[in-house]
């Protein structure tokens, strides 16, 4: 497709701070189904606001996340578009399947080469962005929904989020 942007061009497109910000307008970029199948992800032009999710299958907290992600994602699918996206490929398809996740979920591959002037997604997981219908970034989380972002979350959407599951529950997320 001609209009879409690889990641890559995206990167540079966004600005010269190391990590996208608030304010900052994310252009479409490329980026695998859980199938494998490319995909180019658009954001501004949607009818309703994106909430992002980022997380990777290997990390921990995000493991600990997911009730509080399915639980927000449940709450917000009619006033909101959500995907998740995935910093690693592998696994991701017994990961989603596992974690019950009830949107779509794409991968980037963070271990290519993004550019050399801004990551479209942080390396730091989880990452929680909220993006308008014209592509700007409105809201940016990064970490687990647990004390002030959890309160932060639960007042912004007015939801109540039912927390982290706790490490004592024997959850088999994250992957390894």
């Amino acid at each position: 497709m001609e209009s879409s942007i690889r990641v890559s061009e995206a990167m540079r497109l966004i600005g010269s701070r190391n990590e996208i910000a608030t304010g900052d307008v994310v252009p479409e970029f490329v980026a695998a189904e859980t199938g494998g199948t490319q995909a180019t992800v658009a954001l501004a032009g949607s009818e309703r606001p994106t909430l992002i999710y980022v997380f990777s299958p290997t990390c921990h907290w995000c493991g600990r996340n997911w009730l509080n992600v399915n639980a927000l994602a449940g709450r917000l699918r009619q006033s909101h578009r959500i995907i998740g996206v995935s910093l690693s490929a592998r696994r991701l398809a017994e990961y989603a399947q596992k974690a019950r996740i009830p949107f779509p979920v794409y991968s980037v591959d963070m271990e290519r080469p993004l550019g050399p002037d801004k990551k479209l997604f942080s390396a730091a997981t989880p990452e929680t962005l909220l993006v308008d219908t014209n592509g700007k970034v409105q809201r940016i989380w990064r970490g687990a929904y647990a004390d002030l972002t959890k309160r932060e979350m639960e007042t912004y959407f007015g939801v109540s989020l039912p927390g982290l599951i706790p490490e004592q529950a024997g959850v088999e997320l994250p992957l390894h």
